[in-house]
């Protein structure tokens, strides 16, 4: 780890140097009077380019220091990031600054010479060279979710007086599907011209509902919801704000704006995010800024309808800054290199994520068995109405069942599921006291629960009187202790002495 710590130091080194050099000559070029625009383009995506692959390098050399070096020097290696951060945001600035100021002389420059030339423009405008290709009818199938698309094509046709209503009916007929319910209703009617107003009215009251409209693309948002969390590969960013924000353009189409159904979207919407990304978005400024500054009295600076604008701001810069380490990688060749390169036979150690930062409620107890006794991992879990052991385990202390019950357990969105468990006595000891208590059979309780990990916080609590069990060795989650038995004074007195 110390080799691979200085190989990372050296290699900063040397682009801390480069990063320095190109950050002098652009603040060069950003103080002339008038600056070369070209120079200064090729300068920003350089340094930009020279940023990212440092900040890369910062993190890398702070995740290998984190176990080793001490406080002091991890705050020295934060200041040193800090200092070329500041660097890089005040060219940043400049750099806008210089093409703002010269977007608005581009603009002032173009009023000022189109007044003298309205006359010229005029004559020219709307002259064009070339033809269009024709439109064509987008055909309707009678679906709700496609009413829209269609009506606002359509729409031009049924509001243009000039057109007979019996040639309406006909361009109906031809944008319609054959053989769907939107063509049966319009073929219902004679094809004459009295009866168009009629055709149309029933299509509306068919198919152009708003209550019906609304249903179906909130129903898309629930839908994206239960897609998102059944499925085992997840969705991209791009595509997951590209869906999210199609339902809600529909929905201000509609005339239903986030002010007016914030309550009801913002949960959902929330609900549609991965977990890694709902942590990343709730670890964020804008998140923060929306937290209510007087919980007591039920005030609150921020609604929900800001809350849901700032998460859509979020993620649409989540999808930015995806694009942009694509580019990244496929710029320089990163990407292909990948593809031809030989697969590594040095083993990878585990990637860090922050995951591992959130410590959940568990300890080590020991279960006291007929034969044996096995020193186990429980987790706290008060949403669980009963408590459960492993079914390996229950056989390894051989514990007798004393009856089988069938259990229905409600699932996210509604769903039931049935399944049968053995129902055991299940003993915990410390050696002096011991409490029993009921316990479902069940094959696998949870996925991986990461212990506490050892660190220096380790000492600060056993000062404060605090001990922790679960430390280091990892294993599997044995023992769930739900709603039904963790407000039991006996249990809590078997686990502090």
């Amino acid at each position: 780890m110390a080799m691979e710590l200085e190989t990372k130091k050296k290699s900063r080194k040397v682009l801390r140097s480069s990063f320095t050099r190109q950050a002098n000559e652009l603040e060069v070029l950003l103080n002339a009077e008038t600056p070369v625009v070209e120079s200064v383009k090729v300068l920003w995506e350089l340094l930009q380019s020279k940023h990212e692959e440092l900040g890369i390098l910062d993190h890398a050399v702070y995740d290998l220091m984190l176990d080793s070096a001490a406080e002091a020097e991890l705050e020295s290696e934060i200041e040193a990031h800090d200092a070329y951060l500041k660097k890089f945001t005040t060219l940043k600035v400049r750099y806008e600054k210089l093409f703002d100021d010269a977007e608005m002389a581009k603009a002032e420059s173009s009023r000022s010479s189109s007044t003298g030339q309205g006359l010229h423009i005029n004559e020219t405008t709307g002259k064009r060279k070339f033809k269009l290709p024709p439109l064509e009818f987008k055909h309707y199938d009678g679906s709700i979710k496609d009413w829209l698309a269609f009506w606002s094509q359509f729409k031009k046709i049924h509001e243009d007086e000039s057109i007979d209503d019996h040639d309406k009916i006909e361009y109906l007929i031809q944008a319609t599907v054959a053989g769907s319910k939107a063509r049966q209703l319009v073929e219902s009617y004679p094809a004459m011209s009295e009866n168009y107003q009629k055709i149309i009215s029933s299509m509306l009251s068919r198919f152009g509902r708003e209550d019906l409209q609304i249903e179906v693309y909130v129903r898309e948002v629930l839908k994206l919801i239960l897609t998102n969390a059944a499925s085992q590969q997840k969705m991209e960013i791009a595509t997951l704000h590209d869906q999210i924000e199609t339902q809600l353009r529909a929905l201000e189409t509609l005339g239903i704006t986030s002010d007016k159904c914030s309550a009801l979207l913002y949960p959902l919407i929330e609900s549609c995010l991965p977990h890694e990304l709902l942590r990343a978005w709730q670890r964020s400024a804008s998140f923060s800024k929306c937290e209510p500054e007087d919980v007591s009295n039920g005030s609150s600076t921020c609604t929900l309808e800001i809350r849901l604008k700032k998460l859509m701001a979020f993620l649409k810069h989540e999808v930015e800054n995806e694009q942009r380490i694509t580019l990244a990688s496929e710029g320089f060749g990163l990407s292909e290199r990948k593809v031809h390169a030989k697969p590594s036979t040095k083993k990878q150690g585990d990637i860090p994520t922050a995951t591992g930062l959130i410590n959940h409620e568990t300890v080590r107890v020991t279960l006291k068995g007929i034969y044996r006794s096995k020193m186990v991992r429980a987790l706290f879990d008060t949403g669980s109405q009963r408590s459960y052991i492993l079914s390996e385990t229950a056989n390894e202390l051989g514990y007798p069942p004393k009856r089988a019950e069938k259990v229905v357990h409600c699932l996210f969105g509604g769903k039931e599921l049935s399944n049968a468990h053995n129902c055991y006595d299940v003993t915990i000891s410390n050696g002096k006291h011991s409490y029993t208590f009921e316990a479902l059979d069940q094959p696998v309780i949870c996925n991986d629960v990461a212990p506490v990990s050892y660190g220096p916080w380790m000492k600060e609590m056993a000062d404060l009187g605090i001990e922790i069990s679960d430390v280091r060795d990892h294993g599997p989650i044995e023992l769930l202790l739900g709603a039904d038995i963790t407000d039991s004074y006996t249990l809590l007195f078997c686990l502090l002495h």
